[in-house]
């Protein structure tokens, strides 16, 4: 059994601490430091169009990549 309290601890109380430790790890590594840890193609893998809900647009599918990882993508879409 565990023997951390509950009282006060309601659904809204869990998600705001969730979010709030989400911001905290987002703030202490960048977006660009993370991403650097993975090639394009490993990232890129990801965002194949066919895998994408159709509502989304085309540059919404690209959101989050950095110039490097988008350039990459257009390279693989010519060839």
């Amino acid at each position: 059994p565990h023997t951390l309290p509950t009282e006060g601890w309601t659904p809204d109380k869990v998600m705001e601490l969730g979010q709030e430790l989400m911001t905290a790890v987002i703030k202490s590594a960048p977006v660009e430091e993370f991403l650097s840890y993975h090639k394009p193609e490993e990232i890129l893998s990801r965002y194949q169009p066919s895998e994408i809900l159709s509502y989304y647009q085309p540059e919404q599918r690209l959101a989050g990549l950095t110039k490097e990882q988008i350039r990459a993508y257009l390279e693989k879409l010519k060839n």
